[in-house]
């Protein structure tokens, strides 16, 4: 798990398995965080948000700029994990990890477009200024690496077909 800048071990020890859907073999074992460690990662998150707010948005689009470049890296290995996670075919997956990486690149150019507004006020020597900020932290779950990647910029990403709870931010 990665909490507070830090990849940890679930206190219990406790895993989950991952089961390739087509062969019904485990590709893979996860940790089961408790509730102990759900609040830690979201107590982090809480706390990092302030100095989030404070990065500029060019700077904050570096980082999803930098996402991006990193799934295309690995592209291939990822789209390999997919289809064994998932069971699909494997051109498939590498289209959705490029799909994930288009995603973050569209997300990061969107802060050069992010704009307040200036409205007129009822005091004619005042104006309004509208600022667009982040004002909040997320907490998210994922139990797939496709919604992980892929949905990792989207506002709303709910399927169906995976467990997923998720809360978003937008730059």
């Amino acid at each position: 798990m990665y909490i507070d800048g830090e990849w940890v071990h679930t206190k219990t020890g406790e895993k989950i398995d991952v089961v390739n859907p087509t062969t019904e073999r485990v590709i893979g074992r996860v940790p089961r965080a408790n509730r102990e460690e759900v609040k830690e990662a979201l107590e982090a998150a809480r706390d990092a948000q302030p100095k989030w707010e404070d990065t500029s948005p060019i700077k904050r689009a570096s980082f999803l700029f930098k996402i991006a470049q990193l799934i295309r890296r690995d592209k291939e290995r990822l789209a390999e994990v997919l289809t064994a996670e998932q069971g699909k075919p494997l051109f498939e997956s590498r289209l959705e990890i490029e799909g994930s990486a288009e995603n973050f690149e569209y997300y990061a150019e969107y802060a050069r477009r992010i704009q307040g507004d200036v409205l007129p006020s009822d005091n004619p020597r005042q104006s309004i200024m509208i600022l667009k900020l982040p004002l909040a932290w997320c907490g998210c779950v994922y139990y797939s690496l496709e919604l992980s990647i892929r949905d990792g910029c989207q506002e709303d990403s709910s399927s169906t077909h995976n467990r997923k709870h998720c809360c978003h931010q937008a730059l």
